[in-house]
């Protein structure tokens, strides 16, 4: 099978990254005081990449001016990664461009129009406007991109290769305008050229690079995988001085964290939130998710509900998105005859968590002793590993502190349901115990007792609800 490589040039990444930050219409990004790039409104009114922002000042007073942000830039290439990553193991990125092999997914996903439509869909949706290419390596299918030039037969795309103008490789300005000067015009003129006479004319640079360019040369690029940690860090072009208002922005880091997770196929069980102010002053805020969780409005839920009692220490510039705790997704199937609730009860313990504390919330744990008084234990609720009813032992739902004795008038009303358990624990101490249980009913009461084999006293134990 063809190796085919789909390339994506995201040409509105500046302007996607200041809308993620709060960017209203009408706007352009600037970097070292000239535009790199501006939205429809502003390349109407004459704005356009390469000016300076005096020059667009000048062309408009209504035009807004931000400055460029490159780590939100960053995070939004490695959530269009980590999509891309989903149909081709083949995956690299840099700056504001994206190399995917497909040739390999062909089968599973159909044709090669559809893979391209549905990674043309999705940078449409995260970046705005980018140019597409297919070729038959990763560098052709880069240049085929510049240009604009697309098809889906790759044997047509090799042929195009040898008519790529000299003036769009990247390639230093003086050695372009010597090939200028020389008549060299398309790269088929270079090709035309013996081998060793054109590393001798030329800089072996220029030589290396048409061989990649042809396929002739492996080509040097690191394939890219997903991290095994998460951290995204998103720019705002306003300060915020509310821990409410930052819910919005937030949405998007958390964003990019859901399709990490889907990618790794795992889910989140905890995640630290680090809100920046213009002072470089750091205000984390911990969130323990339980059992884990996967889904972009899962995740944000108990986070909205934990900024309403954050008090913000100084004005918020900058907002990361960290974690390093995941486990293996595991899919639960509900049960189809059972009305389901808008709440499970996992968002119900995160929303209950973030709203009173993290510890607020205590469950059931097992101690490291047989004897039911020492055997449970208070701790932080956390996900427990589900066991079969089948496997579980009878127990109360209410075991008291100390046993009490039952005389043998009391025991005379006792009408025994199950038993006996045996639990011998402690031999090798003082304190050493050889119990049997048994679940009865006292007086219309379900009771958990025992006998002590050693003294054949019987004791009260437990009751059940």
């Amino acid at each position: 099978m063809k190796r085919a490589y789909l390339c994506i040039l995201a040409d509105d990444l500046p302007l996607a990254a200041a809308r993620l930050g709060g960017v209203m219409d009408t706007c352009c990004v600037v970097e070292k005081q000239q535009v790199i790039c501006a939205d429809s409104a502003a390349e109407a009114m004459g704005i356009h990449p390469g000016i300076s922002q005096d020059t667009a000042i000048a062309l408009s007073d209504q035009v807004q001016l931000y400055p460029r942000q490159i780590d939100s830039e960053r995070g939004i290439m490695r959530q269009l990664a980590h999509w891309a990553y989903r149909h081709s193991s083949w995956v690299h990125w840099e700056q504001n461009c994206l190399i995917v092999e497909v040739g390999g997914s062909r089968r599973l996903f159909g044709s090669l129009e559809s893979i391209w439509q549905r990674l043309h869909h999705r940078a449409l949706q995260r970046v705005g406007r980018c140019r597409l290419a297919l070729g038959p390596h990763p560098e052709s299918a880069v240049q085929l991109a510049r240009l604009g030039w697309q098809t889906l037969d790759i044997d047509q795309a090799q042929t195009w290769l040898e008519h790529i103008p000299l003036p769009s490789l990247p390639v230093p300005g003086k050695l372009r305008q010597r090939l200028q000067s020389m008549g060299f015009n398309q790269v088929s003129d270079l090709l035309a050229l013996p081998s060793a006479e054109l590393a001798k004319r030329f800089p072996m640079e220029l030589k290396l690079y048409l061989d990649r360019l042809m396929g002739r040369r492996a080509d040097p690029r690191a394939v890219w995988h997903p991290d095994s940690t998460f951290e995204s860090t998103l720019s705002l072009q306003q300060s915020c001085h509310t821990a409410m208002a930052l819910a919005f922005p937030i949405k998007n880091l958390v964003d990019q964290l859901s399709s990490f997770l889907k990618t790794q196929q795992w889910t989140c069980l905890s995640l630290t939130l680090e809100l920046l102010s213009e002072d470089r002053q750091t205000q984390r805020v911990l969130m323990n998710l339980g059992a884990g969780l996967h889904r972009s409005e899962a995740i944000l839920e108990p986070i909205k509900l934990r900024l309403g009692s954050i008090q913000l220490t100084a004005p918020v510039c900058d907002i990361r998105l960290l974690s390093d705790s995941f486990q293996d997704w595991r899919g639960e199937t509900p049960d189809l005859m059972k009305p389901q609730g808008t709440d499970s009860q996992v968002e119900l313990l995160n929303a209950l968590r973030a709203r009173l504390g993290e510890h607020a919330i205590w469950s059931l744990g097992l101690g490291q002793s047989w004897l039911p008084e020492l055997a449970n234990q208070y701790q932080p609720q956390r996900a427990t590993a589900s066991l079969e009813a089948s496997n579980i032992p009878t127990r109360p739902t209410w075991l008291l502190p100390t046993p009490l004795a039952i005389s043998p008038h009391e025991f005379e009303q006792i009408q025994v349901l199950r038993g006996p358990e045996r639990i011998e624990a402690h031999w090798w101490q003082d304190q050493g115990a050889r119990r049997d249980y048994h679940v009865a009913d006292k007086n219309g009461a379900l009771v958990w007792i025992f006998q002590d084999l050693r003294t054949r006293q019987w004791y009260l134990h437990g009751l059940f609800g």
